[in-house]
């Protein structure tokens, strides 16, 4: 559990550096002058009313549903797709939205389908996406960038936010609401929409004709089994990625739940016994072998206060994500 910084592969160091790569090391050091945490709401909703190729970002928070309702009606008014990480519990919320996109990380990954989605307004609300594939389509996109986050916290890694609004997020929904007039349906949000019912049917598909029993396959078998209204704890590491990339929509009304940890994987048991303490709701655990390791401890918190959390244990050989990233190509650190 060494804490490297990214990148930490030996090839992708140099002895030199260029004079234009300092300058962007002086730039990142000076202080975002553009960043203020009382930005007046009337700026953005002009920002918002220009915009023909709108779209939100939901990251993963425990939202509540009275956000979660008015921002399904903002986006129907605004017609701007909702791209839901499955750590923000809208997929499987009762709505009969087709503006709400499961499948993003899925046809974002295509150069040609990211160049044509480029919206003009990205509208970001949550923590930074967990998955590269939205982080990359965030940092590439020319568009303006809204972040909103009732903490004022920036979680743009792309370093590339014009506006960084410290408000409460429902409040927020309500004013743009309120001063905004119902757009237009646009070819725009169209696709958005006829892509993710595509992917889903593929996705579909390849489940049925495959039978096969892989983590993917038992993600999406375990939002359809467990219990309406339940809670859903999300380990890092491999889960967390399979269920934002294979969990469906359903109107199931899970609440996700997810921790990201010092490394990744650290108390993850104990988080969602936490979450299974404080709830009435039954609580579920989705967890890796390595990760359930790593919090073995937690055993004990639910044993001492009688909590009845129910913990998915995939035994996956550790999951091997290191296999997926470019440190594998370097045998002798590998």
């Amino acid at each position: 559990n060494f804490p490297f910084e990214k990148p930490f592969e030996p090839s992708a160091f140099t002895d030199e550096i260029s004079n234009s790569t300092l300058d962007e090391f002086v730039n990142l050091l000076e202080p975002q002058k553009n960043f203020s945490k009382k930005i007046k709401l009337g700026n953005t909703v002009a920002d918002i009313k220009k915009s023909k190729r709108g779209i939100i970002i939901l990251g993963g928070s425990n939202y509540k549903k009275e956000f979660l309702t008015n921002l399904i009606r903002l986006s129907a008014k605004l017609k701007f797709p909702i791209l839901a990480e499955g750590n923000s519990s809208i997929r499987f919320y009762k709505s009969e939205s087709d503006l709400i996109i499961a499948n993003h990380t899925a046809f974002l990954r295509s150069d040609k389908i990211k160049k044509e989605l480029d919206p003009d307004l990205i509208l970001h609300f949550g923590s930074a996406p967990a998955i590269n594939t939205l982080l990359q389509f965030i940092e590439s996109s020319r568009s303006k960038k809204i972040f909103i986050n009732k903490f004022g916290d920036l979680n743009d890694p792309s370093r590339t936010a014009h506006k960084l609004i410290k408000c409460d997020e429902l409040e927020f929904v309500k004013v743009i609401y309120n001063n905004t007039a119902i757009n237009k349906v646009s070819d725009f949000s169209k696709k958005y929409s006829a892509l993710d019912k595509i992917v889903e049917n593929e996705k579909e598909k390849y489940f049925q004709e495959n039978k096969i029993k892989i983590e993917p396959n038992l993600i999406k078998i375990i939002t359809e089994l467990i219990p309406q209204d339940s809670n859903l704890f999300v380990s890092n590491s491999m889960p967390v990625r399979d269920f934002d990339f294979f969990a469906s929509k359903n109107k199931r009304n899970i609440s996700v739940y997810t921790n990201r940890g010092v490394s990744g994987i650290d108390g993850i048991i104990s988080t969602a016994a936490g979450v299974a303490k404080s709830s009435i709701k039954e609580t579920y655990l989705i967890i890796g072998d390595l990760a359930f390791y790593h919090d073995t401890n937690g055993l004990q918190i639910l044993a001492q206060n009688k909590i009845p959390l129910k913990i998915i244990l995939i035994n996956n050989s550790g999951g091997r994500i290191f296999n997926l990233l470019p440190i594998a190509n370097e045998n002798i650190e590998f």
